[in-house]
């Protein structure tokens, strides 16, 4: 009786695991922010991310195609933090250099 009940328990978790559906959503916006920190120019710590993003997103869609849907939505979640990250950093330096550039602006002003 034990070993039928764990038995079935294992089925059924195996059943679950199978039916988690593939994380598209999570695919396409994980990919979508990589495009738009690329488009940033990302440089330093946020290239560093950009690229660690992109290979997590290799790796999930490695995962789903071999049906580890489960497992690709956990390394997207991951991808989608260092693809926000890269972002981030990336619209950090865009406003840096704008500032920069405002300030020598300022300075050759009073000259």
């Amino acid at each position: 009786m034990k070993l039928s009940l764990l038995a079935t328990m294992a089925v059924l978790a195996a059943g679950c695991a199978g039916s988690v559906p593939a994380p598209k959503d999570s695919l396409a916006s994980a990919m979508d922010i990589v495009r738009t920190a690329s488009s940033l120019g990302a440089t330093g710590d946020a290239d560093e991310h950009m690229r660690r993003a992109k290979s997590e997103i290799d790796r999930a869609i490695g995962l789903m195609h071999e049906g580890k849907n489960e497992e690709a939505q956990r390394l997207l979640a991951r991808a989608n933090v260092d693809a926000e990250l890269a972002l981030e950093l990336g619209r950090e330096n865009v406003m840096l250099r704008r500032a920069r550039d405002a300030k020598a602006v300022v300075e050759s002003a009073r000259q």
